[in-house]
């Protein structure tokens, strides 16, 4: 067996702060990772004592990252953990983990992994509780195909999002989740770095509601969440998005596992890239999955 050469240089594990936010984003970029560009002061804004980085001492850069945000009721979600390849192995993002379990403490934690390392969060960390709603990253990288999609339903109007549509997006959201979370959505919804739409019944309710937004990689565009009463409502949303978000060249969208909504990939032209399991520590939080297309992040946020 090869023993690694490589040496451990001296590094501190503390807390993120917000001058730290670039040196994260740029190692996340270094491992073609996209997220969307608000990504990082929108949850660190809601939980900043769960945001950790590793620093090389030797010249103060971040060499890893990692954030565990309460950003759900009473469980936190644990995401972006990333150390740059050069200083793997060298016991740093064990470090970085152990300083998110100890903010975690008995509270209820989860993440979204591979199939590759859950048996490492499950077997060392605990991480033992799952059902079968996962999450496919699906990826395209030239212009989805918006042909096959739903374009036009009676009964329903499509709207930007505005302040005033606010509490009826958490009355859905509440419903769907379990969770209001209006802080979240208003800075979800409002980033000027993303478009947002939200589809309006004959009653005046939300049926339907989502964002795209640009990332760190600059062709690519991502998803926050998609959330619908049904499939044609879905198609409808993405449409509109889609259509109106530029540029739409490079597209990845994290969508729930299942049949219905891999018909609606399929529509797209996407094709699945990774699948992300959705482990717990001590129960999967409830909710109505089925109303769920589109995840607001596989990084804080569980559905």
């Amino acid at each position: 067996m090869a023993i690694s050469t490589k040496i451990c240089p001296p590094f501190q594990v503390r807390q993120m702060t917000e001058d730290d936010f670039k040196q994260v984003v740029n190692l996340w970029t270094e491992l073609d990772i996209a997220v969307y560009k608000s990504l990082m002061p929108t949850f660190y804004s809601i939980d900043p004592n769960g945001f950790y980085v590793a620093v090389n001492l030797e010249d103060d850069k971040v060499i890893g990252g990692i954030g565990s945000c309460n950003s759900y009721s009473d469980s936190l979600i644990v995401g972006m953990f990333a150390v740059k390849k050069e200083y793997r192995g060298l016991g740093i993002g064990s470090k970085l983990f152990e300083a998110v379990l100890k903010h975690i403490g008995d509270r209820n934690a989860g993440l979204f992994c591979n199939a590759k390392i859950l048996p490492m969060y499950r077997d060392k960390f605990d991480f033992v509780k799952q059902d079968n709603n996962n999450a496919v990253n699906y990826a395209i990288e030239d212009s989805p195909n918006l042909d096959l999609l739903c374009k036009h339903l009676s009964g329903v109007t499509i709207h930007s999002f505005n302040e005033g549509l606010l509490s009826k997006i958490a009355d859905f959201h509440e419903k769907i989740t379990k969770d209001r979370n209006e802080k979240l959505l208003r800075l979800i919804l409002s980033d000027k770095d993303g478009i947002s739409r939200v589809i309006i019944d004959s009653k005046g309710d939300v049926v339907a509601f989502g964002t795209l937004k640009s990332t760190n990689l600059s062709t690519v565009v991502a998803n926050g969440p998609i959330y619908s009463i049904n499939d044609e409502l879905a198609e409808l949303l993405l449409y509109n998005l889609i259509k109106d978000f530029e540029p739409t060249k490079g597209l990845e969208l994290d969508l729930r596992d299942s049949e219905n909504v891999e018909k609606i990939a399929v529509k797209l032209n996407l094709r699945p890239i990774v699948k992300f399991y959705r482990p717990f520590t001590k129960y999967v939080p409830e909710t109505d999955m089925s109303k769920i297309y589109g995840f607001h992040t596989v990084a804080f946020y569980p559905f």
